[in-house]
């Protein structure tokens, strides 16, 4: 009853809702039918059917969802739907199981099928009936469905509900899909995706589906999705489940696999790294996976060939939290990690990608892996007692560990490489390795001598040299210092180190080390600190190194002989030429010979020690480089005044004196002669009794049996001529010498020239031993006969000699003219005056020098230098001694070869031996020219090599006597030219010539003649250009631009001469009292593209480059560079004369004088090379220089220009127009 009244009640739900008209429908009307079906579908929201009517439904209802409409087909998935959903329990398995076959077959609507089939199953509850068929659809789905995301969540669904309902290879299948899906997401950076696998992933994991997990695809993407997070579920804890599970060995050797893969990406390697290392010692540590450390450690040896910085990064972590939990337990795992280590260097200078993020700190991550490390390992100090092997928690190899600290070294903390260097030094000891010194040299090449370590650690490997070259001290010293200690430090001095500690320390190591060699490997110490001085880019280097040569220059004194000294005071002195050969520069420490102006890191040397020990060396040492040093020594000693301040230049130049009179100078050096020679030929000697060892080596060396002797008078003859340059030399310290000394130094000038350097001389003519007298009045004219014997071709040394000697003279006779500062006048003056006859009279020594020149030169320069030191002589002469000199000079010059400068000469003598100074205005007179007048009459005559010319006015008569060396003009009150000519020569008044007077033709060519003759001055004339160098890098526009200068130039300038008409004195062109007129456009050296004062600039450089001298005054403080002092370009400049002035407490000056023709260039001076001068004497002594210095240059280009002295070309004149002009219509006088 109860059945019947439900069946009734459902069959009248039914007919409400129209099943009954549905069922029964024909659907000839589809519209309407499809209408009824969603009115069907809308009235089963709200009432329940029995699965009766939902099976006839269905039936109905299965057509339309493949119908072509989608409206149609829309309608019919909501019925199904609603069936499904509010209905399921009613609808019976065969209509389930149609349903899912209809969903299964279907095409398109994915996302409606899939929802179709998500009710289908419950959401996985119910999968029993379809498990079957269900995985290859969902396989199939999710290679097809367009709804992706929805199909996840439906697959999810049923895993999570129905894990083992579907077979498993369909899940291995699924999850292979997926995997492949989720690499291509994460490539294109897809997080949504990728949280989906992960989720899926979890899923698999915590209901043991680790099978389907456990394939390489499957692991190779959760490797790559190592960083990606879902719920809180990341990656590391799905690896720990798989590495925990029942799978776990699979994982294991899948994870492998994957490692060994030649081309697994970089982020499946990270993963694995993560997963692999999290489960060995990581914070995902899986305690039921037992594997060795080492076998990790080497399992992951491939993963350091990766180019990928997150990968190495990983890595590295790995190994610091290995080293953290079990460092003090490993003992064979040491050699993996450095060997890790060591690979992983490169990365410390590795640039990281902008995409890995960690790769930023994975050269400090490195750093700190070696660090801690160290922190195991306390290095053994010497004075802590040794530990055991069981005391200390580094179990490893520490010369491994080093090794690979000494890798990382750039990178270090400065007190690990402190503690290198600590444990290599003690393999350096030679009591401890056998191969200490190679352990040696590599310390010291790779903790000094790379300029990229730091200060600390270089001064701890110099300190670790030192103390092994004290302890090889008289046992293998030698072996050390040549193998080790030289080339170690042989460019120390050079070091880059910005504080200058290592260029002190090595420095100092030498000098110490040097001070205790007894050996002779002392010198090549010493030339170390000889090239520091010399060439050092450093001051602070070249200070130090001067001082370590100072040092040991007062430490060498007690060893004899006195070698040691000698050489070091040679290097501190030395010429350095440059590899080029372009310039030559001395030392710029010779300020350190002198205490109150030297630099507390130089010192002060004690030259009087060393002048005596270098003296007695010239005359004692049998050692011929040693005697070269000696003499080099003494040479630099007095070429720079500086250096002997504080030497009593007395004592020392009688010392000299006496060795080269005595012929001792270098005679120990030389070889011992094999044989005496023959007796030589006795000489004449009027009116003396003197002293000189004279010999003609000519005569000597004609004779056979003398062939032997003559290497060794050839070696004497050297060494001869070197002591006599170096007393030519000490001769120019006249303002410290006293008169009788240097009286004794003219007097071997003189007997020098008439020396022949033989051994047996003394043998053969024990009395011709004694030396001159002191006396010049045993010198009368015979001497100069003597002196002026012919130089022959073979003496070649003394003729550079005697040239140097004429240099010498000509500077001490401008000396005794004022030449030089006032600050010497008075002891000049009173040199000059000084009635003592031996002073007075030593002009008869520099006479028979400049006659000796005069007569024989050996070129146009010695004899121009001689003829200016016979005219200044004879001119600055006591007038009563003007008789006497003439009278010896005379004879000499009229037998003598005839030339132009002896005949000027001869003018000069006969036209100065009366002549007094002219009153003031006849003086001006004499500068100016012969006066001018308008005559009435004017007569001229030849006489003797003059004119003499008589030009009468109405009131007065005007006499002039032009001669070659000098004009004379005087005013009488007379106007008879004729009456004047009897009164002052005796003429007879109606004849007009004489014998010895010619008559010439007056005229306007003899006025024009007499006009070029008055502008022919009667003295020399120079032209030097003087330039103004502000700095260092000045420009030739500057140097042309500037004008004026520094207080300390103005002063310089004001000793080179005063401010008169150019015309009558020295020219000197200063470049900063030059003003040149403007330059028009016209100019044709101006043009549009030039600048405003190019043509100013040329005008001026025409001047000042046409000489061939310039004097360049520096006025900055750098002595290192000199080689790019700026100048003028230009074709002459054969001579730069630079004036730098040094900074100190004296006023001193470095002079340097450079020649662009050395080779071909006479010598001159009294400048040359380097030099420091005192302020006082500076601008005198490069005024002398500067012009001797033209002299040899006028010489040298002789061939292009014509070198003639101003007295040389008047008496050319006067003698043309004696010549062109007499009157042959007057017969002379008989």
């Amino acid at each position: 009853m109860y059945t019947l009244r439900r069946e009734d009640a459902a069959d009248h739900v039914a007919d409400s809702l129209g099943f009954s008209v549905y069922l029964t429908s024909s659907r000839v009307d589809e519209r309407a039918f499809v209408a009824h079906v969603a009115k069907v579908a809308a009235g089963l929201r709200r009432v329940r059917v029995d699965s009766c009517h939902l099976q006839s439904a269905w039936q109905c209802v299965d057509k339309l969802l493949s119908h072509r409409n989608h409206d149609t087909r829309a309608i019919a998935y909501t019925f199904l739907d609603v069936c499904l959903e509010l209905h399921y329990d009613r609808v019976p398995l065969g209509m389930r199981l149609a349903i899912f076959q209809l969903l299964t077959t279907g095409h398109g609507e994915f996302l409606r099928r899939q929802n179709s089939l998500r009710l289908l199953v419950q959401d996985g509850r119910t999968v029993l009936p379809f498990a079957k068929d269900l995985g290859w659809v969902l396989l199939t789905l999710l290679e097809t469905s367009d709804a992706q995301k929805e199909l996840s969540s439906l697959l999810h669904c049923i895993l999570r509900r129905s894990p083992h309902a579907l077979e498993p290879e369909i899940v291995t299948s699924i999850t292979t899909l997926l995997s492949g899906r989720a690499d291509a997401a994460y490539a294109r950076r897809d997080k949504d995706a990728c949280k989906r696998f992960l989720k899926f992933m979890t899923i698999l994991v915590n209901h043991e589906l680790d099978a389907a997990a456990a394939t390489p695809e499957c692991l190779a993407s959760l490797c790559g999705l190592v960083n990606v997070k879902e719920d809180g579920v990341s990656t590391w804890a799905i690896i720990k489940h798989l590495l925990s599970g029942a799978s776990r060995y699979q994982v294991l050797h899948g994870l492998l696999g994957l490692l060994e893969a030649p081309v697994a990406p970089f982020v499946v390697r990270y993963g694995w790294l993560s997963g692999r290392l999290a489960s060995a010692w990581g914070s995902q540590r899986v305690t039921s996976l037992e594997v060795g450390r080492s076998s990790v450690l080497r399992s992951l040896l491939p993963a350091v060939q990766s180019p990928h910085s997150i990968v190495i990064f990983e890595v590295v972590l790995s190994l610091q939290r290995l080293i953290k939990k079990y460092g003090d337990q490993m003992l064979i795992e040491w050699d993996l990690v450095f060997d890790y280590l060591r690979r992983l260097f490169p990365w410390m200078a590795a640039q990281a990608f902008a995409d890995e993020g960690p790769a930023d700190r994975l050269a400090g991550e490195l750093l700190d892996t070696l660090l801690l490390v160290e922190a195991l390992h306390h290095p053994k100090q010497l004075s802590d007692p040794p530990l055991s092997s069981s005391h200390r928690r580094f179990q490893g190899n520490l010369y491994d560990f080093y090794a690979v600290v000494e890798v990382y070294m750039a990178y270090c903390p400065l007190a690990t490489v402190t503690n290198l260097v600590t444990f290599r030094a003690e393999a350096c000891h030679p009591a401890s390795d056998s191969n200490w010194l190679a352990n040696l040299h590599d310390l010291v090449a790779t903790f000094f001598a790379s300029t990229g370590v730091h200060v600390i650690i270089r001064l701890q490997a110099l300190s670790v040299l030192d103390e092994i070259v004290t302890l090889c001290r008289h046992i293998c010293e030698d072996r050390v210092l040549d193998d080790l200690f030289v080339p170690c430090l042989q460019l120390v001095h050079d070091d880059d180190d910005p504080q200058a500690c290592v260029r002190e320390a090595g420095l100092d190591l030498i000098v110490r080390v040097a001070r205790e060699v007894d050996s002779v490997k002392f010198y090549p110490l010493v030339d170390l600190l000889h090239m520091a001085a010399t060439s050092a880019k450093f001051a602070d280097a070249k200070h130090k190194a001067t001082h370590g040569l100072v040092t040991l220059f007062h430490a060498c004194f007690p060893h004899i002989p006195s070698t040691r000294c000698v050489r070091i005071f040679e290097l501190l002195t030395d010429e350095t030429t440059h590899e080029d050969g372009r310039s030559t520069r001395t030392s710029p420490f010779l300020m350190a010979c002198r205490g109150p102006t030297t630099k507390p890191s130089v010192g002060i040397l004690p030259i009087p020690k060393l002048v005596v020990a270098a003296l007695t060396m010239a005359s004692t040492e049998t050692h011929a480089a040693n005697f070269d040093v000696a003499v080099d020594v003494l040479v630099r000693m007095v070429e720079n005044r500086y250096v002997l301040h504080d030497v009593d230049m007395n004592d020392m130049t009688v010392k000299l004196v006496s060795c080269v009179d005595c012929r001792a100078f270098g005679r120990a050096a030389a070889a011992p002669p094999l044989s005496p020679l023959p007796p030589r030929r006795p000489r004449l000697r009027a009116h003396t009794d003197s002293h000189v060892l004279i010999a003609d080596m000519m005569d000597e060396e004609q004779t056979a049996d003398a062939v032997s002797g003559r290497t060794t008078k050839t070696v004497l003859t050297q060494y001869l001529t070197r002591g006599v340059e170096l007393l030519l030399l000490l001769a120019s310290y006249q303002s410290r010498v006293s008169p009788a000394v240097l009286h004794r130094v003219l007097l071997t000038f003189v007997s020098v020239l008439d020396f022949e350097p033989t051994v047996a001389t003394a043998s053969v003519s024990p009395t011709m031993l004694k030396r001159t007298k002191s006396t010049m009045q045993v010198l009368p004219l015979a001497c100069f006969h003597r002196v002026c014997k012919p130089l022959d071709d073979i003496n070649g040394p003394r003729v550079h000699s005697v040239e140097i000697i004429l240099c010498l003279c000509l500077a001490l006779v401008w000396n005794f003219l004022h030449v030089l500062p006032p600050s010497l006048d008075d002891d000049i003056n009173d040199k000059v005056n000084s009635n003592d006859d031996k002073v007075v009279q030593s002009d008869d020594l520099v006479v028979a020098l400049a006659l000796q020149a005069l007569c024989r030169p050996a070129s146009k320069f010695m004899a121009s230098l001689a003829l200016q030191v016979l005219m200044q002589c004879f001119s600055q002469s006591k007038f009563t001694r003007r008789d006497h000199l003439a009278r010896a000079i005379l004879p000499t010059l009229l037998h003598a070869h005839k030339s132009s400068l002896v005949d000027a000469a001869v003018d000069f003598i006969q036209t100065h031996v009366h002549h007094l100074p002219l009153p003031p205005s006849n003086t001006v007179a004499a500068l100016n020219g012969p006066a001018t007048c308008h005559p009435s009459t004017k007569t001229s005559w030849y006489h003797r090599g003059s004119i003499l010319t008589l030009c009468t006015t109405d009131r007065d008569a005007v006499i002039t006597v032009r001669y070659a060396t000098i004009t004379h003009t005087w005013t009488l009150p007379s106007n008879d030219p004729m009456q004047l000519m009897t009164t002052v020569f005796r003429l007879d008044p109606l004849a007009l010539d004489s014998p010895s007077m010619q008559r010439l033709v007056e005229g306007a060519p003899l006025s024009r003649a007499l006009a070029v003759l008055d502008r022919s001055p009667t003295y020399e004339t120079h032209k030097v250009g003087v330039l103004y160098v502000p700095h260092d890098k000045a420009t030739e526009i500057e140097l042309l631009e500037v004008v004026g200068g520094s207080p300390r130039y103005l002063e310089f300038l004001r000793g080179l001469g005063e401010m008169v008409p150019l015309q009558h004195l020295v020219m000197f062109h200063v470049a900063t009292f030059m003003v040149a007129p403007e330059t028009s456009s016209s100019s044709p050296t101006a043009t549009s593209d030039s600048p405003p004062d190019s043509g100013r600039h040329i005008a001026k450089k025409r001047h000042i480059g046409n000489d061939f001298v310039h004097i360049e005054y520096l006025d900055y403080d750098d002595t290192d560079n000199d080689d790019g002092i700026p100048s003028l370009g230009g074709q002459f400049s054969d001579v730069r004369i630079f004036v730098q002035p040094l900074t100190g407490g004296d006023d001193l000056f470095r002079t340097r004088v450079q020649c662009k023709h050395a080779a071909t260039l006479a010598p001159f001076g009294p400048l040359h090379g380097v030099q420091v001068v005192p302020g006082h004497m500076v601008a005198a002594a490069v005024r002398l220089t500067a012009i001797h210095a033209n002299l040899a240059c006028r010489e040298m280009h002789q061939d292009r220009f014509e070198f003639v002295l101003n007295v040389e070309d008047r008496l050319r004149q006067i003698k043309q127009i004696g010549t062109r002009f007499v009157d042959a219509t007057a017969s002379p006088m008989v």
